[in-house]
């Protein structure tokens, strides 16, 4: 298998999806398809990754906060945890104004949000870095500042 790049990976758009991982998307706080096996294959390749880089932190699982920043949203929100079919309550918990401002302070103008468990903050450009060590090492072949 050979990868082409026509500059180094991470620098274009690539970088920008994996900065979180985060199961409640869009502006319904929709479930991903398959949430829990969505999930688990990414966490598997971050773990892989992980345990190539050592003692180097590349991600961490700290869940994803999603403030709602207007009623519409906040309706939208509130719904998702009983909307969609999670794997189990504890993916996503709606909070709403009084709690989310009691619990996270340092939040500006809101109307509750949503504590997702299964989030991840990934440092992407350390992923990316070792990612690309990683396949290499698994007999990836690939040139980089390209378009060959």
């Amino acid at each position: 298998m050979c990868l082409i790049d026509e500059a180094e990976p991470g620098s274009g758009s690539s970088g920008a999806p994996l900065v979180l991982i985060n199961p409640a998307t869009g502006r319904r706080a929709k479930m991903v398809h398959d949430a829990k096996q969505s999930v688990d294959t990414v966490v598997d390749l971050l773990m892989r990754v992980q345990n190539y880089a050592g003692e180097t932190k590349i991600f961490e699982h700290n869940g994803v906060l999603r403030p709602a920043l207007d009623k519409d949203l906040a309706k939208d929100f509130k719904r998702s945890p009983n909307k969609y079919d999670w794997p189990d309550k504890s993916w996503v918990n709606w909070l709403d104004k009084d709690e989310f401002s009691s619990k996270y302070s340092y939040f500006g103008r809101h109307c509750g949000g949503l504590e997702v468990k299964h989030g991840y903050t990934v440092n992407t450009s350390l992923y990316i870095q070792y990612l690309k060590e990683y396949l290499i090492s698994r007999g990836l072949t690939s040139q980089f500042n390209t378009n060959v």
